[in-house]
């Protein structure tokens, strides 16, 4: 707000030094966070975010304190990331950033859910409205996340919209090479695949990872987010050595970088059990399976959805060897907890009523 800017007096020349300072420890945090260290760049953020504070400059808090609630989010801290994010929009109110306020709400979409992610929706909308100058990345930022929560609920044709918009504007303003690209490209051809249309998604997802490997390098976590969904594409085409070998890529990538309870490990071991699944490989499968299923068990975050969708394949396992009476167990549970996470009209709810059917 230019009137708020005309009423501060002028920082003296120490105060200038320390915030060019910490200006510059976002700058590294910025570097880490692309280099593929989330873990170093989320403990120089809290150090920033503490003496941003500690120096009473709320511009530079917030922005540091929205680093640290998407680390903690990336890294399974669903709770914490919560109150790191909202602790960001109250320094945004305090520095009268709408675009700050905008950022750090974006990410409480993905974290809250349901209706509550819908209300940010709309108060990030709102905010936006009040941002001066080019607000497209800003708009492409929402349209990103309400993506993801399209295709988490089961509204594919939503989500391939929403990406199609996204995938645009970030090429106008960004150009084809960025990061922000190739996630919108995987969220995109995620839609696809769901909607039936498997090579069209692959030829996708190929070309996500090959701009992610080209901006962020081999390693990078981020490539760990597109390949299950192209190992996954693959199996919808009967490409069993493909899904496995882009699957055991995946497991290696994600383990280097996360907890093996991390629901970014438990996606490719997940994909590994359906792999041998598909081959015939029952015991192998139903061994991997339970395996994801003890790790979800002592993850710090629940992950409901993903434990529906491994309990619905150990009940078509069980089905297959006649253990019916445990199938249907298996089944039972998996349709409970389905119903609560994603919803009575999710697509998935109505896969796992037809494997409770089967049992009955």
């Amino acid at each position: 707000d230019p009137l708020v800017l005309r009423e501060r007096p002028l920082p003296s020349i120490e105060r200038r030094a320390a915030v060019r300072a910490l200006r510059s420890q976002l700058s590294r945090v910025l570097s880490m966070r692309a280099s593929g260290k989330p873990r170093e760049a989320l403990e120089l953020a809290k150090q920033t975010a503490v003496a941003a504070q500690a120096a009473d400059w709320p511009a530079i808090t917030t922005e540091a304190l929205y680093h640290v609630g998407a680390l903690e989010a990336r890294f399974g801290e669903r709770a914490t990331a919560e109150e790191t994010l909202l602790r960001a929009l109250a320094e945004a109110r305090a520095a009268r950033s709408s675009s700050a306020a905008a950022t750090a709400m974006i990410p409480l979409i993905d974290l809250t859910g349901g209706k509550a992610s819908r209300a940010w929706a709309e108060a990030i909308q709102n905010e936006i409205l009040h941002v001066p100058g080019d607000t497209r990345l800003l708009q492409a930022s929402l349209d990103a996340m309400q993506a993801e929560l399209a295709r988490i609920e089961g509204r594919y044709e939503d989500a391939r919209r929403l990406s199609e918009r996204n995938l645009a504007a970030r090429i106008e303003v960004l150009g084809e090479e960025h990061p922000k690209v190739a996630s919108t490209l995987n969220t995109l051809a995620t839609a696809i695949d769901r909607q039936g249309d498997h090579e069209a998604a692959i030829r996708l997802f190929e070309r996500a990872i090959a701009i992610a490997t080209r901006t962020l390098g081999p390693d990078h976590p981020e490539i760990g987010d597109i390949l299950p969904n192209l190992a996954v594409a693959h199996g919808q085409l009967g490409h069993d050595d493909e899904a496995f070998r882009i699957t055991m890529r995946t497991l290696a990538l994600t383990e280097r970088h996360y907890a093996p309870t991390h629901d970014k490990v438990l996606i490719p071991l997940v994909n590994l059990a359906t792999v041998h699944l598909i081959r015939g490989e029952l015991q192998e499968a139903l061994a991997i399976y339970e395996r994801a299923l003890a790790r979800i068990d002592q993850a710090p975050e629940k992950t409901p959805g993903r434990k529906a969708t491994i309990l619905t394949n150990c009940s078509t396992i069980h089905y297959i060897a006649c253990r019916d009476a445990v199938g249907l167990r298996d089944a039972t549970e998996a349709l409970q907890l389905a119903e609560r996470d994603m919803g009575k009209d999710h697509p998935v709810v109505a896969g796992t009523l037809a494997v409770v059917a089967r049992g009955r």
